[in-house]
């Protein structure tokens, strides 16, 4: 009788571990996988495209995503530098600085 309720015992147990670290996979899973930077509640958002008008003679020399920003720099016609920020979830741009050259 005691051996059988220790078989018993250990399937349950087996079966807890089992189930543990199938939670365990899920929750990495949820977390890690299918993760992006363009992202809404877990769900990947359509991609659409946006313009932006660059001033005349203007040359992307660099970009930089972190997170949810992106951030453009531009070389301008007079050697002057305008960094622009965009929020990447909507399009806007949220801020520009302009980097002068004192003569």
């Amino acid at each position: 009788m005691k051996l059988q309720a220790l078989k018993v015992l250990v399937v349950i147990m087996g079966m807890l571990i089992v189930v543990g670290l199938g939670f365990l996979a899920y929750g990495l899973a949820a977390k890690f996988g299918g993760s992006s930077a363009i992202s809404s509640g877990g769900a990947v958002s359509a991609l659409k495209p946006y313009s932006v008008k660059l001033p005349k003679g203007a040359e992307v020399t660099e970009t930089t995503l972190s997170e949810n920003r992106l951030l453009v720099r531009l070389t301008l016609s007079d050697g002057s530098i305008r960094l622009l920020i965009f929020d990447v979830t909507d399009g806007r741009q949220i801020g520009a600085i302009n980097l002068n050259r004192t003569p």
